[in-house]
């Protein structure tokens, strides 16, 4: 099973609060999102946890082509958000609910 650890995007857990549609372009590119968007099986997602924001705006720039392409069912059970704290899964919710509104 495939890993995307957002850990990654922290430099070295600096980094608490991801957010922005731009650093969630560059971590879309940084994660090779276009070519994973047709890969098999899902893909966890891991946010560390001292992250405390995931804002929709980076989720939309990170995933917002792949909710285009795979629609939202399919997006999150390709990508899954695991064992993530009650407020991140709120997060990715409205993450989803905004490409929802900027993708439709």
């Amino acid at each position: 099973m495939m890993t995307l650890d957002l850990a990654e995007r922290t430099h070295g857990g600096k980094i608490r609060n991801l957010s922005g549609k731009e650093a969630g372009e560059l971590a879309r590119e940084h994660f090779n999102l276009d070519e994973l968007d047709d890969a098999e099986g899902p893909i966890t997602v891991l946010v560390p946890k001292e992250v405390y924001n995931l804002s929709p705006s980076f989720f939309c720039g990170m995933f917002g082509a792949s909710y285009a392409k795979l629609g939202e069912g399919k997006l999150l059970s390709h990508y899954q958000f695991k064992s993530v704290p009650e407020f991140i899964s709120k997060q990715v919710h409205f993450g989803v609910k905004l490409c929802s509104e900027t993708y439709n």
